[in-house]
């Protein structure tokens, strides 16, 4: 039965994602943003109803209120790209650059202020990428940074990139860490989709203005330990 209902999402997933895509090709931009909304709802509601995956979230009144800022989040599974369109307006994520080149795809990303993140070039383009967000925040924008770089299985911890400092530090706007134990369910590179809630927790806000290793480490470490202490949804 798990493998059925895994293989009925996932079907779902993927013909409703590419449908998104290809029929929002002529759509203006603000059209874009209130289709994603829409298609992130349907997503979610897929993987409560199809896989009884289901999304609980903690922590909203953290989130800072008319006025642009960063989200740091861990990153454990594609759930977590999925999820954040259907209730944060005006959200944007950085994403690999490989799904630039996705035929509709790439076009309805940057349609809606979505920025490339080529890893093959280092510093010159993170010079870039961080002037684009930077820019995405002067809009008014949220900005969606997963400084891991790559899912990371649960309870596992790699160094986070430095990335998402830079941008705090250009753009002076607050940033929200946000733990998820998202990878007990949905795993990296797994078919497999188990049922139970998935707890995203958005964490006190960290103010613009201050020094920006400290408020690494302090991204890093609230993360670190606010995902330890989340139930495993097992």
């Amino acid at each position: 039965m798990l493998h059925i209902r895994s293989f009925i999402f996932t079907s779902y997933y993927i013909l409703l994602t590419a449908f998104v895509c290809v029929t929002a090709y002529p759509l203006s931009a603000e059209t874009s943003r209130r289709y994603l909304k829409w298609w992130s709802t349907m997503i979610r509601k897929g993987a409560e109803n199809l896989a009884g995956l289901k999304l609980n979230v903690e922590g909203l009144e953290n989130l800072p209120q008319n006025q642009p800022y960063i989200i740091a989040c861990k990153h454990q599974s594609a759930f977590d790209t999925l999820i954040f369109h259907s209730f944060i307006p005006n959200v944007c994520f950085l994403f690999k650059a490989e799904m630039d080149k996705i035929p509709f795809m790439g076009n309805l990303l940057r349609k809606v202020d979505c920025v490339p993140v080529d890893r093959k070039h280092g510093t010159l383009v993170l010079r870039k990428v961080t002037a684009e967000a930077c820019d995405r925040l002067a809009k008014g924008k949220v900005v969606v940074i997963f400084p891991e770089g790559t899912r990371v299985a649960p309870e596992k911890h790699i160094k986070y990139s430095h990335g998402v400092c830079m941008i705090y530090d250009k753009a002076s706007v607050p940033v929200v860490p946000a733990a998820i134990n998202s990878g007990y369910l949905w795993p990296k590179n797994s078919f497999t989709k188990k049922s139970g809630v998935v707890t995203l927790r958005f964490l006190p806000a960290i103010p613009a203005g201050q020094d920006k290793k400290a408020v690494m480490e302090k991204i890093e470490q609230d993360i670190e330990t606010a995902c330890s202490e989340l139930p495993k949804p097992l």
